[in-house]
């Protein structure tokens, strides 16, 4: 599915992905990559998606759509499709394996909060327990731009997730941006260092 198709085919009641920590009340109920702080309760719903909920979901969405695209997906070249390729598998990542896999073995990034960069194994343990304590899916994938020089590519793009907590069925949402850059190694892309900010209070 190509950039487009995916906002195109955007739907309001579609499901999230997210990202990283070491305190478990730190992880991100919708971040695995990188287990950001979770944001104040005030105004979450139970499980179900109250009109509070609905308001900020929609202006959320509203505003990365109307974000111009650097390019379209008419113009993407084939080497940018490939990056695009495994960047969607990697931001809709359904298991902490499928996610893992994504960063090269000497990952070194600059994750959202983290007051020093973090490595692969640092990752890897906030990733886990989000995984576990969670069930998030990507709702809106918007690259806005990549560059492919190589084999190392850098693609700057916004993602909207939900997550619903197992346990409470608290359901949170979450826009981000994040620039990866990645590393062609062995014939496959790998995240060889990141930065992310969580912009879901802009």
């Amino acid at each position: 599915m190509n950039p487009a198709s995916l906002v195109a085919t955007l739907r309001v009641d579609r499901h999230i992905q997210d990202r990283r920590s070491t305190d478990l009340r730190e992880i991100s109920v919708c971040c695995p990559r990188d287990a950001v702080r979770i944001l104040p309760a005030s105004g979450r719903t139970d499980g179900t998606l109250g009109n509070k909920n609905l308001k900020i979901k929609t202006i959320l969405l509203t505003a990365v759509l109307l974000i111009p695209a650097y390019a379209s997906a008419d113009n993407w070249s084939k080497e940018q499709m490939e990056v695009l390729k495994f960047e969607e598998a990697c931001v809709s990542a359904k298991s902490a394996d499928q996610l893992m896999d994504c960063f090269h073995k000497d990952f070194v990034g600059w994750g959202q909060g983290s007051t020093v960069p973090t490595t692969k194994a640092d990752r890897k343990k906030g990733i886990v327990e989000s995984f576990a304590n969670s069930e998030s899916e990507t709702m809106l994938f918007k690259p806005l731009s990549v560059i492919v020089k190589g084999n190392m590519a850098v693609i700057s793009y916004i993602d909207s997730s939900k997550s619903t907590n197992k346990t409470t069925k608290e359901i949170t949402y979450s826009t981000q941006r994040w620039t990866d850059v990645c590393l062609k190694d062995g014939g496959r892309w790998y995240w060889i260092s990141d930065h992310g900010l969580d912009i879901s209070n802009d």
